[in-house]
């Protein structure tokens, strides 16, 4: 097992913006994501195996009713071998709060793949166990390695379809062994993705997609969120708490809230857990976190969830919100 002490270094993930500072982030970083950074290993002999886990509490689900808006918190990139200790805390801070979130897991980082009788796969079953439905496993991309300059860079954007098609049933084949259960649902890497990578995840039966806002608008033209387009559903990420893809300043946390005041039915923030290193952006989450979800006329969901009952029509649109009714 890792264990990794908090500290301030920043620097290894991909960004989610257009512009120049993306970019560079984008093609700079790929060895960094395989890099364990402070960290020592240890054992967990003391932790109960997955099968003498029992719930700490009833599992999570939305309450029947009419919302405002519907909030979804995406954290991008846990994969083997990095920066453990913060993915922990970016877990405990949703478990305290008792909002549901929606892991990208990374299935084939480079050095790193994800094994199902590893710890870091049995730490993901226990604590699905613990807390059943806060948890959702989303499949990130396949090595999150930028494969082609499609908008500025992707891994799967302008790639042949038999080649997305076999990553994508080889991703998901990975998570699904890791953490016992099929995941619907998948984030591409860098929030970049083409007609084929569509393709290739409905051949798949992943029926929900989420990239990035400002992509989708380029490539998709303007629209209404979420949307249905090449017969899957697209759920792109809203909100980002990083300000500056080449400092990675997060944003100003009273601007953070002013922004999600001034959502109209749909909010998905995208987070990143490696950069959650310090107690004052732990702190930072928390505020945002407890935020969103202060009032009844929010309703958190994964991303997961959320596609799940838009398609089956228990979750529909009205006029200034949603209402949910579940059978």
């Amino acid at each position: 097992m890792v264990r990794c002490e908090l500290g301030t270094a920043e620097s290894a993930d991909r960004s989610s913006d257009a512009g120049s500072d993306r970019r560079a982030y984008l093609l700079g970083v790929g060895a960094a994501m395989s890099t364990i950074a402070g960290c020592t290993t240890g054992t967990d002999d003391d932790r109960a195996p997955p099968e003498e886990v029992t719930p700490d509490r009833e599992p999570y689900t939305l309450a029947p009713g009419e919302y405002d808006t519907i909030a979804i918190f995406r954290n991008d990139d846990p994969h083997p071998g990095y920066r453990i200790e913060a993915l922990r805390n970016l877990e405990t801070v949703f478990i305290e709060a008792n909002v549901p979130v929606t892991h990208g897991v990374i299935p084939a980082a480079p050095d790193n793949a994800i094994a199902d009788d590893s710890e870091f796969c049995r730490e993901f079953r226990r604590r699905d166990a613990r807390y059943p439905g806060l948890f959702e496993y989303s499949v990130h991309g396949y090595t999150h390695q930028i494969e082609t300059a499609f908008y500025g860079g992707s891994e799967f954007g302008d790639r042949p379809f038999e080649t997305q098609r076999e990553l994508v049933a080889d991703g998901i084949s990975k998570v699904a062994d890791c953490v016992d259960r099929r995941p619907t649902t998948f984030i591409p890497p860098a929030n970049t993705y083409d007609e084929a990578t569509v393709r290739a995840i409905l051949e798949e039966d992943l029926r929900v997609v989420s990239g990035g806002e400002w992509f989708t608008r380029q490539y998709y033209g303007d629209h209404e969120l979420p949307f249905e387009a090449g017969g899957a559903l697209h759920v792109p990420s809203t909100h980002d708490v990083v300000a500056d893809w080449g400092t990675l300043e997060f944003l100003p946390l009273e601007e953070m809230k002013a922004a999600f005041d001034d959502v109209e039915h749909l909010y998905v923030c995208m987070l990143h857990y490696q950069h959650f290193t310090t107690e004052e952006r732990i702190e930072y989450l928390e505020e945002l976190v407890e935020y969103v979800d202060r009032d009844d006329r929010v309703g958190c969901m994964t991303l997961e969830s959320f596609g799940r009952a838009y398609l089956d029509g228990t979750l529909t649109e009205l006029d200034g919100g949603w209402e949910y009714s579940p059978e």
